[in-house]
């Protein structure tokens, strides 16, 4: 396929895309191709900003045959339309201002992708309830305690809870949660090195949950962005895209800023 006709095919796929007419892997492998080559990113651009005058136009015709009409049923399918439409639009948005944000420069542009703050909400706790009625372990009960530590802002308590699920229950997803919570607590601090050895150990540690390893790659690869180690932050992101977890998109973006910044 020469060049010409895969433009002919990328804008064919963009137009279905604003037409809402890709599946899911479609979608995916055209933000790929958006993403390496900016001129289908400026076109993509330029039909979402006409298509929204387009549909302004319509929604203002509608609004008025339908004021006039009193056509109840046209009403509800407008709306779901149009909320469909500035979902889609934001998307867009939202994404090309995340291009322009950060120039491909070099690797100071890398570290300003990266995350800044870790939420404590992305701390791992039992999923278990609180019940008399309900026998909870040990450790359970410990990753709780340093859950509610974190939460309250008692830092260093919580440290202490994980380090010491780490201690005693060693080689357990119990310990690998604790491991993952230690790095999330070290990260925040920027004690970076600290933070490394816990993402390496829960990522080591965690056998059977996908979500909970990939979660270790992706947080250890930005650890080492911020250390500068671009070789290992690579290394971490990738075995991050290969689990295709909520992480996969903004490691893929972190590992196209390093290859443009060297």
């Amino acid at each position: 396929m020469n060049e010409s006709s895969r433009d002919i095919n990328i804008r064919k796929k963009i137009d279905a895309y604003l037409k809402g007419k890709l599946r899911e892997d479609e979608v995916d492998a055209l933000w790929e191709e958006i993403f390496k080559n900016p001129r289908y990113l400026e076109y993509l651009q330029t039909e979402v900003t006409v298509q929204s005058i387009v549909n302004d136009k319509r929604d203002s015709s509608s609004d008025k045959n339908s004021s006039g009409n009193n056509n109840s049923a046209a009403g509800p399918n407008i709306l779901r339309d149009r909320r469909k439409w500035y979902t889609l639009a934001a998307a867009v948005i939202l994404f090309t201002t995340f291009i322009y944000l950060f120039p491909k420069v070099s690797g100071d542009s890398v570290r300003g992708m990266a995350i800044k703050k870790i939420a404590i909400t992305e701390i791992e706790s039992p999923d278990v309830k609180r019940s008399a009625k309900q026998n909870i372990k040990d450790s359970d009960s410990l990753l709780n305690l340093g859950f509610d530590a974190a939460v309250s802002g008692d830092m260093g308590r919580a440290i202490k809870i994980f380090t010491n699920i780490t201690e005693k229950y060693k080689n357990t997803t119990h310990s690998a949660e604790a491991y993952l919570n230690l790095g999330i607590l070290f990260y925040n601090q920027e004690n970076f090195d600290k933070a490394a050895r816990s993402f390496n150990k829960a990522a080591e540690l965690f056998k059977q949950n996908d979500a909970l390893t990939e979660k270790a790659w992706f947080y250890l690869g930005n650890t080492y962005i911020m250390q500068n180690k671009y070789n290992s932050a690579r290394k971490a992101l990738k075995k991050t895209v290969k689990f295709k977890g909520k992480h996969q998109n903004v490691a893929s973006a972190l590992l196209e800023e390093m290859n443009d910044a060297n």
